[in-house]
């Protein structure tokens, strides 16, 4: 039988605790009288400070009027600072991933606990000094030698072998201090020249660049991803740009063979007047030859000639595994076939894949219990 000891309502009807006689918080009496003792002796104090420091700054102290106010007002209390801004979305990621690898390393990179040098005496007593008596860790101990450093005795040999290959024996001497450090200038770097040769020659062409400045210093120059950048010809119809405007279907071609783009016609002006003509032979690209300049020193110092793209090298370098071509794709066994075509007919006679089946039969190794 239901027994409870309090209503619905919350309130104990059944057993009541023992009501006291008399409520111990209820006040004897209310509007008593209230000995006054004075003025507080601090408030006094205070006030007699005041007086005496208006008296000799000659100054009387004003506070809490709407002049007051006027004249002390703080103007930037006025404005409403945002103290608590949103945070930027790098910060937001930035405290989710350490979220994240906290909760994955099961620690905190905040330190939560004291970590005090010294006791509640104030001595230190964990991180003592080197010359303390109480220092509790060895000192002066014996450190094993392991010799030279690797990379030490590698750039010893490396500068013996430079020496020996450039005929040089390299001495460093100590600078003088009154006399300024020279840097070797070995000329225009090759790229540095090759793009003001090309910088020349576009303005002999189409006259002089003299590229302006945005009102933030940005340099206006024109842009490869932007077909109106380039100058065209107006009197020639461009064969081999797709504008913007063009991306669509653009075949080339109909059934018959080539008829939208043919090659260009005599009268083209890019049209070549003439084929087999003289081209200048400026030399060697720099960069080809400064690879060449490399490779000799390098062959120079091992003792090795560089041979590449013979019969000979091909033979030495052959790589043997190529030689067997793996079937990557071999035919399945006649059982995995015959699993597979039960599976797609018993997958259409119940009208539900595989996978989908899986995911639709409850299997609980426990019941509702």
């Amino acid at each position: 039988m239901d027994d409870p000891i309090s209503s619905s309502l919350g309130k104990v009807t059944q057993f009541k605790f023992p009501e006291p006689s008399e409520d111990p918080l209820k006040p004897a009496k209310i509007d008593y009288k209230v000995n006054n003792f004075g003025a507080d002796p601090d408030m006094e104090g205070t006030m007699n400070s005041i007086s005496i420091g208006e008296k000799q700054v000659n100054h009387k102290l004003v506070m809490g009027t709407a002049d007051s106010k006027a004249k002390w007002h703080i103007k930037a209390k006025d404005t409403l600072y945002n103290y608590y801004p949103k945070l930027d979305s790098d910060m937001v990621d930035t405290n989710r991933h350490m979220v994240e690898t906290e909760n994955r390393l099961g620690t905190s990179f905040v330190q939560l606990r004291s970590d005090p040098i010294t006791d509640s005496t104030g001595e230190v007593s964990q991180y003592t000094h080197p010359e303390s008596s109480a220092k509790k860790w060895k000192m002066n101990y014996p450190v094993p030698n392991f010799g030279v450093d690797q990379e030490m005795l590698d750039q010893e040999k490396n500068l013996a072998d430079t020496e020996a290959s450039l005929g040089h024996v390299f001495t460093p001497t100590e600078s003088d201090a009154a006399k300024p450090y020279t840097v070797p200038n070995f000329g225009v770097d090759f790229d540095i020249k090759d793009a003001k040769d090309s910088i020349s020659a576009a303005e002999s062409a189409h006259g002089p660049w003299n590229p302006e400045q945005d009102k933030n210093g940005v340099w206006i120059v024109p842009q490869p991803i932007s077909a109106s950048s380039y100058s065209h010809d107006p009197n020639h119809v461009d064969h081999y740009v797709q504008l913007d405007s063009q991306m669509s279907d653009d075949n080339i071609g109909s059934s018959i063979g080539i008829t939208q783009y043919p090659l260009p016609k005599p009268f083209d002006p890019l049209a070549p007047k003439k084929i087999n003509y003289y081209v200048p032979n400026f030399g060697p690209d720099p960069e080809a030859t400064t690879s060449m300049e490399s490779i000799a020193i390098a062959e120079k110092q091992e003792n090795h000639k560089l041979v590449m793209g013979t019969d000979d090298s091909k033979a030495k370098w052959h790589i043997v595994a190529k030689d067997t071509l793996y079937d990557y794709n071999p035919p399945l066994e006649d059982s995995i076939k015959t699993t597979w075509r039960n599976l797609e007919a018993a997958e259409d006679k119940l009208g539900v894949t595989f996978e989908d089946a899986n995911l639709l039969q409850s299997d609980p190794i426990t019941s509702s219990l």
